[in-house]
């Protein structure tokens, strides 16, 4: 399975609040508390989403742990985590990745995401290393 992560971050805190997360400017994409939590537990010093998606000891060491964990304990393969991608973007119903009851909008943010699920099915086919 191919799947999306987002991580909490100030920005998406301030949509919760009902808030613009552009009035955070350059702060908006910086980590919550419990996402840098997260990150201290792999021994990371992340700070950004930036800097999450690209950084080794966050993404390799520290996720792909968790996620071998968890497929440790799934029956189905087809339900087993493969390849992710951590998405930059502060889903919110106003840029329509949330409905209006705040569930997610699967359609809308497969249709804005379909560049990144392209090139995970493409390593698939590839052979490339499973991220």
């Amino acid at each position: 399975m191919q799947g999306f992560l987002t991580l909490k971050t100030k920005g998406s805190e301030a949509v919760a609040r009902g808030q613009d997360p552009a009035s955070l400017e350059s702060t908006k994409d910086e980590l919550a508390r419990e996402a840098l939590e997260l990150a201290q537990l792999f021994g990371s010093t992340v700070t950004r989403v930036i800097d999450a998606r690209q950084r080794q000891k966050f993404r390799g060491e520290g996720l792909l742990s968790l996620f071998a964990k968890a497929n440790a304990e799934i029956k189905q393969p087809a339900q087993k985590v493969r390849r992710f991608s951590i998405l930059q973007k502060i889903f919110s119903v106003k840029t329509g990745e949330l409905l209006p009851n705040e569930k997610l909008n699967r359609i809308a943010i497969k249709k804005a995401n379909k560049n990144i699920i392209s090139g995970m099915y493409q390593q698939k086919i590839q052979g490339s290393p499973k991220t």
